[in-house]
């Protein structure tokens, strides 16, 4: 009987998993069980301090009905991004919210920087935050790269300089304690919060983001496209056999002509050296092309071809119905609909199956709270 109960309870908690609130009514609808059941199992939850009353939600003809909502302590995830430029830590609870957040800026281009600025980062808010950050249950991890999904490790990052980079240990140290991990590859992040939030979703999806890298990722039948050891590197597929060296150590890679360094160099070129590549944005070159400089509206014109290809490259091997494009060269004006125009006369698709073509407009939170939402789902739902 004890067991039955304990079922009964687990599978109203379930319900929560897609749902941020829920009326007893809701519950019943959802779960199949009586009223009188949900009834009992609701007020001992309330009881345990698992779910609490919110608010009346609206009525449908009859009394208001009390909203339930699952307890805000019951599972934190701490969820970093790391990039070349330094990580950023928030801590968020079950239901999405961030509770407390820092960034570390500092150049990441080796294990010894990367570990580095992972405790300053973490240390930073387990002092500043210590209730909070004394609920985390599990850590989410967002990087540039190729993941081993099987495990907590990094096979290769090129723009870290990663190699065999396993996350075990430092999170063990830094908290102090045996924590569930999982990685993101940062594209993946992305698509998920594109998946839970954008305006623009679907259940066969494809996200493109390029900024000073080059990412993909795929979202097929609502599930995160993955494979162990394989991070699908859009931008190190080879469109030009006598291209330049790229930093994967092989010739003609997408990545070195589309991207902020790519981009940087052509507008010195064009610039005849007055101004260094090496200090030079991504977003200034597109900012000056929004504002109708000439030589930036042509090296930008020449990303946009590229990264058209591209696109039209997914969507040929794909066959996803939206695809949406982040990084910096999302701020490009204009540039779902130049993509769009090449996409539809270009790619495979017919005229009934073609895909859609627009740009992110979330900014790195939502991200965060995907990957925080995924953790969610395998560390507390599943249990």
């Amino acid at each position: 009987m004890k067991t039955e109960l304990k079922k009964s309870k687990n599978s109203i908690i379930n319900t929560f998993a897609c749902h941020d609130m829920l009326s007893k009514g809701e519950i019943v609808e959802k779960t199949g069980f009586s009223p009188a059941l949900v009834s009992t199992m609701m007020n001992e939850l309330e009881n345990e301090g698992i779910v609490y009353k919110t608010h009346f939600g609206a009525s449908s003809g009859g009394r208001r009905p009390m909203m339930y909502r699952l307890g805000d302590n019951l599972f934190h995830c701490a969820a970093y991004k790391i990039t070349t430029g330094g990580i950023s830590l928030s801590i968020i609870n079950i239901h999405g919210d961030i509770l407390a957040s820092a960034t570390y800026i500092e150049k990441i281009d080796d294990e010894s920087s990367l570990s580095f600025s992972f405790d300053v980062v973490t240390q930073k808010i387990k002092k500043e935050e210590a209730e909070k950050f004394a609920l985390v249950k599990a850590v989410a991890i967002t990087l540039p790269g190729i993941m081993d999904n099987g495990n907590t490790t990094v096979s290769l990052s090129v723009p870290l300089c990663l190699k065999s980079f396993s996350f075990d240990h430092l999170v063990r140290k830094t908290f102090g304690k045996e924590l569930p991990i999982k990685l993101f590859k940062d594209s993946d992040s992305q698509i998920l919060a594109e998946y839970r939030y954008g305006t623009e979703k679907a259940e066969n999806m494809a996200y493109v983001f390029v900024d000073d890298g080059i990412g993909f990722s795929m979202i097929q039948n609502g599930r995160l496209l993955t494979s162990d050891k394989c991070s699908m590197e859009l931008g190190h597929t080879v469109i030009s056999v006598d291209g330049e060296m790229c930093r994967c150590g092989r010739r003609g890679c997408a990545a070195t002509i589309l991207g902020g360094r790519p981009a940087a160099r052509r507008y010195a070129d064009r610039k005849n050296g007055a101004v260094d590549p090496q200090i030079l944005t991504y977003s200034s070159v597109i900012e000056n092309a929004n504002n109708g400089e000439d030589v930036a509206k042509s090296v930008m014109e020449e990303q946009e071809k590229i990264l058209s290809i591209l696109v039209i490259n997914v969507i040929n091997l794909f066959a996803p119905s939206v695809v949406v494009i982040g990084g910096a060269i999302s701020k490009y004006i204009g540039l779902s609909e130049m993509i769009q125009e090449k996409v539809d006369n270009l790619s495979l698709n017919n005229s009934t199956d073609r895909a859609k073509v627009s740009v992110s407009h979330l900014d790195m939170s939502f991200s965060l709270r995907s990957m925080a939402g995924e953790l969610c789902k395998e560390c507390f739902f599943t249990n």
